[in-house]
């Protein structure tokens, strides 16, 4: 845009205008414009355009605009990747804390039921590794007063 102002003060007989002052003032028109596109909504830059109807001045506030857009949009994809980081951490945590609670249960429990019935067979332990955490709190409150391992799971 600076190139073609220029150039075309320069075909303006009697012109006394620097050119590096109309370079100047053209970087400083773009800033300005660049500054109330971000402070303003998008449509200030619609009725710019609009009002000057100049073509260089859609370019840069399309090119703006663009970039608002691009950056609005990497900015939401970190935030997201972060919330995402983060519920993922907490989500990992609670399920290993959950796991570890059950198979601390789980141990305890099949230590209980050996120690008052004797050896666990196959069936019992496959019980065993597959219950939940719940399960295995139930049956755990039985085991003192079970007369056999069917009265523990009857629970």
């Amino acid at each position: 845009m600076a190139a073609m102002d220029l150039a075309s003060l320069e075909t303006v007989p009697g012109s006394f205008v620097a050119p590096e002052l109309v370079e100047r003032q053209v970087e400083t028109f773009q800033t300005v414009l660049r500054y109330l596109a971000e402070v303003r909504d998008d449509d200030f830059t619609d009725v710019l355009v609009q009002a000057t109807n100049d073509r260089d001045v859609e370019a840069i506030a399309m090119t703006y605009k663009e970039r608002l857009i691009e950056q609005g949009r990497e900015e939401g994809l970190e935030r997201g990747r972060e919330e995402g980081l983060e519920q993922g951490r907490e989500q990992g945590l609670e399920q290993g804390r959950e796991q570890g609670r059950a198979e601390g249960s789980r141990l305890m429990l099949a230590k209980l039921l050996q120690l008052k019935f004797g050896p666990l067979d196959d069936a019992t332990e496959a019980k065993l590794a597959g219950a939940t955490l719940g399960q295995l709190e139930a049956w755990s409150e039985g085991v003192l007063t079970a007369e056999s391992l069917d009265a523990v799971f009857a629970r």
